[in-house]
C-alpha cells in the first residue's frame, strides 16, 4: 500500500518500505523458516506507471525496476504512426521532464521512475504529417495564380 505495508500469509502485516531488496529477502526467508523447510523467497520491486498519448495500448502498467523506458513503451504496444520520438515526457505530480535519447537506451531506467509517474508520448505536428499535401497544394495554387496573372 502507500505506506509500504503488505499482508503476507502466516506473517500478517509487514512493513517493506525501509528495507533493501536483499535484506528483505533474507528477513522474509528467516521468518518463513518457522513454517517451511528451505523457503525460497524472491522479491521483485514493481512500479505502477501510466503510459499515455501516442502509444498503441495506453494504460497503467506494473514495471520491474530493471527495465528501460524503451521497454515500458514497448509494453504499451509501442508507438503509433503519428507519435513523435522527440516528444516523450515523464510527468511526476506537477513536474514535466522531457526525455532525450530514450530510443537508444539513454533514457531513464524504470528504477528512476516512481509509482504514479506518467509517461506521455506526444504526436508529430500536423504540418510534418501532411507535408506532401501542403507542398502539392501550394504548387497547384502557385500554378493557378501564375496562369491567372498571365492572362
Amino acid at each position: 500500500d502507500q505506506r509500504g505495508m503488505v499482508v503476507l500469509p502466516r506473517l500478517g502485516p509487514t512493513s517493506l518500505s525501509q528495507q533493501a531488496v536483499g535484506s528483505l529477502q533474507d528477513s522474509l526467508r528467516a521468518r518463513y523458516a518457522e513454517f517451511l523447510r528451505n523457503p525460497s523467497i524472491e522479491v521483485i520491486v514493481l512500479r505502477r506507471v501510466g503510459v499515455h498519448g501516442e502509444v498503441k495500448e495506453p494504460g497503467l502498467y506494473w514495471v520491474d525496476v530493471t527495465v528501460t523506458l524503451r521497454d515500458v513503451i514497448a509494453l504499451a504496444g509501442g508507438l503509433t504512426e503519428i507519435a513523435s520520438t522527440q516528444k516523450v515526457m515523464i510527468v511526476r505530480g506537477t513536474t514535466t521532464n522531457k526525455v532525450r535519447d530514450w530510443e537508444i537506451g539513454g533514457g531513464p531506467l524504470a528504477s528512476d521512475l516512481l509509482s504514479g509517474d506518467q509517461i506521455v508520448v506526444g504526436r508529430t505536428s500536423w504540418l510534418s504529417r501532411n507535408a506532401l499535401a501542403v507542398v502539392s497544394t501550394v504548387g497547384v495554387l502557385t500554378s493557378i495564380i501564375t496562369t491567372i496573372f498571365r492572362l
